[in-house]
């Protein structure tokens, strides 16, 4: 029989130990998922004309102002949109309202505004390698089991900046 000393010294360590989840929580609520983020079966990327439902989990939302929305095949070609506006949508880059994603990690539908990108990962998209969409929380972790050279907010990309980021794909 084991000593009594050896059992508690055992649990002990074993609750000393990070024993956290290693995959950041779901946080998600699908049950508070944002209804405009509804995905039709004839919904097509602006982009690169990929069919929006083949690439669900991928997808990145744009609204405009006028209440149109526009999906794209993922955050790559997003941030075309976001660079480009009237070549991709036929509007100025104004009449944006909003910007959404899927986090990463969770799944959840995110303001373009509350997540980091992070460029040079492992990353793979529909269009290959890309971006990765990432609750700042997450950051950390993200890059250790992914790897990545830039953490970069998309309202802070302009044309020559994307076009930069893309050597690196």
């Amino acid at each position: 029989m084991m000593p009594i000393r050896f059992v508690v010294i055992f649990f002990t360590l074993l609750l000393m130990v990070d024993c956290s989840n290693p995959v950041p929580p779901n946080e998600g609520d699908p049950s508070q998922s944002d209804s405009s983020f509804t995905i039709k079966a004839e919904d097509q990327c602006p982009v690169c004309g990929m069919t929006i439902q083949e690439h669900a989990k991928f997808a990145a939302s744009i609204e405009l102002k006028t209440g149109e929305h526009f999906f794209t095949c993922g955050p790559g070609c997003m941030v075309r949109c976001w660079v480009a506006t009237e070549r991709y949508l036929g509007h100025p880059q104004q009449a944006i309202a909003r910007m959404q994603v899927q986090e990463f990690f969770s799944g959840r539908i995110m303001d373009v505004d509350n997540v980091v990108f992070i460029v040079g990962s492992d990353f793979i998209g529909p269009m290959g390698r890309t971006i990765a969409p990432v609750d700042p929380k997450h950051e950390t972790t993200y890059l250790k089991r992914h790897g990545g050279d830039q953490v970069i907010q998309l309202r802070s990309l302009d044309k020559e900046k994307w076009e930069a980021i893309q050597k690196k794909f």
